[in-house]
């Protein structure tokens, strides 16, 4: 009995952390992590409560979940700017050549993202200033797209930026870790 109450806490646990590990970011991104408790202590709180379990015995599995989903990450390698640029031109001659933009546009939208990347700077900014760049930055890009006729999509990859990545854990990566259960 008590082998099946682990088992059915570690299986609820994998669930919702698996579902809930962008949670920290997320908040992160907004600053509100001050504000709200802990989730993961509320989570342990919850299941030692609803299973009659050992709240370190929990802690414990947490904590090994947790490491266990770290170390199946991997993250995105970090770009140089030239990379990133080099990878814009060559979506921008992908649009170019399927006849979607010209390539007086392909040379205006890369020359309007480099203008705005310089002046828009997303380094030492709290989750909260960062968004707030970056609403600004894509409202600027709105109205430069609109002026110049050029259909939105074409100039924001990913849907304003990570949006092929969402759901899928840090680093758009699904973890895959199974917990293994202990005595």
């Amino acid at each position: 009995m008590k082998k099946q109450k682990i088992t059915i806490a570690l299986t609820i646990l994998t669930l919702l952390t698996t579902v809930l590990f962008v949670a920290p970011s997320a908040l992160a991104a907004n600053g509100s992590t001050a504000t709200k408790p802990n989730f993961f202590q509320g989570l342990i709180t919850f299941i030692e409560q609803k299973f009659g379990l050992n709240k370190d015995q929990v802690t414990a599995a947490v904590s090994q979940y947790k490491s266990q989903v770290k170390a199946t990450i991997t993250p995105r390698p970090t770009l140089s700017p030239s990379q990133i640029q080099a990878q814009e031109k060559a979506r921008l001659d992908k649009l170019v050549t399927a006849g979607k933009i010209t390539s007086t546009q392909e040379t205006d939208i890369l020359n309007e993202l480099s203008t705005l990347s310089t002046q828009y700077n997303l380094n030492g900014l709290t989750g909260t200033q960062r968004k707030t760049q970056m609403q600004a930055m894509q409202t600027a890009l709105k109205a430069w797209a609109t002026s110049k006729n050029i259909n939105l999509a074409y100039v924001i990859p990913f849907q304003g930026m990570g949006g092929n990545f969402r759901g899928h854990g840090q680093w758009g990566v699904k973890p895959s870790v199974t917990p293994t259960p202990s005595q």
